[in-house]
């Protein structure tokens, strides 16, 4: 039985997203049901987001359209970090300018994700964490690889057209329709959000020796500009290695 995650009137609230349309994507929930509550940060510019756009075009796209968000969902604070798309795993020092010991709830990428970005920041994140002594609940959540055993869920099904919404402010990207089509866990047909639960003792993160590796997928160059190729969807936990943190 997956445990419901409510949103307290006292909560504090962190989504970190490696890409702008990630928060939007991977934790609307808390866009829509807690946006007073919520501060947002978008860790790359997203340059790399579309092969049809020069980096520095499509970065300025990417902006854009997340101030556009922004400006309807109006959540407490966001910040943009700007670090160039697909290189998070060479800038692990990213979050280290992110206070999160404010927070009651974080909201971060899965640790698995087929991404390197994503793998990236879930690392990086719970480095900060745990060096900060941060006690908030922390939550994975999922885009591009489904979770296989998902501990917590939120039903936002009476808010599908907002989450709909939200996504459409990232045109640019091509996965939008994909995304609006699509009825799983991720997908903005579906009522229902899950996310991995990592607990306050422990958190578990990628070691940076498996945030390039092939296993998952490779970079490669489209029309000149790198592109991430995932290989599979799933990714079992053999082909990485697996840190344990834990606080003293």
């Amino acid at each position: 039985m997956r445990e419901r995650i409510v949103f307290k009137e006292d909560d504090r609230i962190a989504v970190v997203a490696p890409h702008p349309d990630d928060e939007c994507l991977g934790a609307a929930a808390a866009l829509i049901l807690a946006p007073d509550r919520t501060d947002i940060y978008v860790l790359t510019d997203g340059s790399h987001g579309n092969p049809e756009k020069s980096p520095a075009e499509e970065a300025e796209i990417r902006r854009a359209q997340f101030e556009a968000e922004m400006e309807a969902v109006k959540p407490r604070d966001f910040k943009w970090l700007g670090y160039e798309d697909t290189t998070l795993p060479k800038h692990m020092d990213a979050a280290d300018g992110i206070d999160f010991t404010p927070y009651t709830k974080i909201f971060m990428p899965w640790d698995q994700c087929s991404h390197p970005d994503h793998r990236a920041a879930a690392l990086m994140c719970c480095q900060v964490i745990r060096r900060q002594r941060a006690q908030a609940e922390c939550f994975m959540y999922e885009i591009n690889t489904p979770f296989r055993q998902p501990t917590h869920c939120i039903d936002i099904t009476e808010h599908l057209e907002a989450k709909r919404r939200l996504i459409r402010f990232h045109a640019d990207q091509k996965r939008q329709e994909l995304f609006l089509r699509r009825r799983g866990a991720t997908g903005a047909g579906s009522g229902v959000s899950y996310f991995l639960r990592v607990s306050a003792g422990s958190l578990t993160g990628v070691s940076t020796g498996s945030l390039t590796g092939s296993s998952a997928g490779s970079l490669t160059t489209i029309c000149g500009i790198p592109r991430w190729i995932p290989l599979r969807s799933h990714i079992s936990n053999s082909s990485r290695f697996i840190i344990l943190f834990a606080f003293p």
